[in-house]
């Protein structure tokens, strides 16, 4: 089928910063927008009722630091907390990520699109996304909840190049699934410059086909509860995990503590020891399943092939070929070794994979010590 429009994708931190600070005046907005003040005033009630475990006897200059402290966790509560903190994570990741300021090439067909660079290809059918939602500054398309795709209104080189997509995806994905305001394009900066690659179909045979045989191949795919069971030992082991089940103890404690002297206080402090410790994981744990039923793409089989300098991962969707030097990080749990592409992202090699296959898992480990991917 042929191509009907190419897009060149190059993000800034800028792009970034705008995406983080747009803001759907309705529905879920406005009322994520009152939970958040909801909770702060609990959380400030809460923090209270652990304060006089602290303060008995301590002069009133440190109990009014402590006071402001608490208005101060209070204030930064509001509506431009959230989007704030998700600037920083981008950006972090961003920086540290060297694959995510690589131009690419977003190509949109009647069915699908084409997502190229340098290192691969991935392809994303219409039928299988999540939602497109329209901001000002840009469009997000999510092929899952919790993984999107950013196009920039400003990778546009006119309106009518604007119109011609929103007509492309109103026809392929559906109104169902799309959220669009029909923004004009007022600012047009497209990303220039050739990805040294051919045509996505030859890359993805190309990559695929790999000269020389590789030192180790994985065959590999990622059950529901292996998915569930990595991301919560991801969370428990990362320090806002850890410093959210801490702060959780330590209302419960103060609760229980001072019941006899302030239940009203105790009451609160205990919400909010059981909203820290049993309420956040369990929301965890709903939003990594409905991730996973919705990602067409992870339930897929795939397969790993371990080169020298690189790795290759062949989907059923598309192919990457990874250099061992622009992987973020690399993460050895109890059931998989995860490969971090950006901050968020990994390619995950299930250890069940080695079954009977010991000595190649050790294998593993040593190429990526070797390549200093691992410690």
């Amino acid at each position: 089928m042929q191509e009907k429009l190419g897009i060149n994708v190059k993000y800034t931190l800028k792009d970034l910063r705008e995406y983080s600070f747009a803001k759907e005046r309705s529905g879920i907005q406005k009322a994520m927008f009152i939970f958040r003040i909801v909770f702060a005033i609990m959380l400030t009630l809460g923090i209270a009722a652990v304060i006089p475990d602290f303060v008995n006897g301590v002069e009133n200059g440190i109990y009014i630091v402590i006071v402001t402290i608490v208005l101060l966790l209070f204030i930064c509560s509001f509506d431009l907390l959230g989007p704030f903190l998700v600037y920083l994570r981008l950006r972090d990741s961003f920086k540290k990520s060297k694959l995510l300021g690589i131009l690419q090439c977003y190509r949109f067909f009647d069915d699908r699109l084409e997502i190229i660079s340098e290192t691969g290809s991935f392809t994303l059918w219409w039928r299988d996304v999540y939602s497109i939602r329209e901001l000002r500054p840009c469009f997000v398309i999510q092929p899952s909840p919790g993984k999107i795709h950013l196009v920039p209104r400003r990778c546009f080189e006119s309106q009518e190049q604007l119109d011609l997509f929103m007509n492309i995806i109103e026809s392929g994905v559906g109104k169902r699934k799309i959220k669009l305001k029909g923004y004009k394009l007022k600012n047009s900066s497209p990303d220039h410059g050739e990805i040294k690659t051919s045509e996505c179909t030859d890359q993805t045979a190309e990559i695929k086909n790999e000269q020389g045989e590789p030192i180790l191949e994985v065959q590999c795919s990622i059950l529901r509860d292996e998915y569930v069971g990595l991301n919560f030992r991801l969370y428990y082991t990362k320090p806002a995990g850890l410093l959210v089940t801490a702060i959780g103890v330590l209302f419960i404690y103060s609760s229980i503590r001072n019941l006899s002297f302030n239940p009203m206080s105790s009451f609160v402090a205990l919400a909010l020891g059981v909203t820290f410790i049993f309420f956040i994981p369990l929301k965890l744990y709903f939003s990594i399943i409905k991730r996973y039923e919705n990602d067409a793409a992870i339930r897929k089989p795939y397969i790993i092939e371990f080169y020298d300098e690189y790795f290759v991962v062949g989907h059923p969707d598309g192919a990457n070929k990874i250099l061992y030097s622009d992987l973020v990080r690399v993460i050895e749990k109890k059931t998989a070794i995860m490969l971090f592409v950006t901050i968020n992202t990994a390619h995950i090699v299930p250890k069940r994979a080695f079954e009977g296959r010991e000595d190649e898992l050790k294998a593993l480990r040593d190429l990526l010590r070797q390549k200093g991917c691992m410690k």
